[in-house]
């Protein structure tokens, strides 16, 4: 069989907590019928921050093979520049309620800086950014990605996505938080708070 793997790629943006989900595709041709391709990990699989090479196998009907590989690449996509976003407040979570505050801001430079803390009181759970790593504003949406600590320990990455949909913010405003070991809350108005994005 001839196989042929996509050129690497180099600039996958971040769209979960956990990395970002890729497509591809790694065509095959034979002789024969029948041939067949698979990669390991294969198209549509959640591929974490930073590189990781896909090794692809085409097999035919005889047995023969045919192998190549190429290189996925993740990061935080690229900050807005000169954006702010700030609040706090709660929300609720499955057996009672979680609170937030948020400071985050980029400049000229698109360096985003700032901090937040989440707690979800029912299960005791508290994340404390220790960076964040990319601020996107979009219109009334925004999206911060960063790295944090879960009560005091560990390095766990987190996606935090906001919407500022008119004032006061308590029962409109929206927050949504993932984190890189599963946990996910939110997406729905707040129960109490605000959020702004300047």
């Amino acid at each position: 069989p001839v196989i042929a793997c996509p050129a690497d790629m180099a600039a996958v943006a971040q769209d979960s907590a956990g990395g970002a989900t890729v497509n591809f595709d790694v065509p095959a041709s034979d002789n024969c019928p029948g041939v067949s391709v698979v990669c390991n990990p294969p198209s549509g699989s959640l591929f974490p921050l930073g590189t990781t090479v896909v090794n692809c196998v085409a097999t035919d009907a005889a047995g023969n093979t045919a192998s190549c590989s190429f290189s996925i690449t993740v990061a935080p996509p690229p900050s807005t520049l000169n954006a702010k976003v700030t609040g706090g407040g709660s929300i609720s979570v499955t057996g009672g309620t979680a609170t937030f505050g948020m400071v985050e801001m980029t400049k000229k430079d698109g360096v985003p800086k700032g901090h937040v803390t989440f707690h979800d009181h029912a299960l005791g759970k508290e994340l404390k950014s220790t960076v964040i790593t990319s601020l996107v504003i979009d219109g009334a949406k925004a999206t911060i990605f960063g790295k944090g600590t879960i009560n005091g320990v560990g390095e766990f990455d987190f996606m935090i996505v906001v919407e500022d949909l008119g004032e006061p913010g308590s029962g409109v405003d929206k927050f949504l938080i993932e984190i890189s070991d599963g946990y996910n809350a939110g997406g729905t108005v707040l129960a109490g708070g605000n959020i702004q994005i300047h």
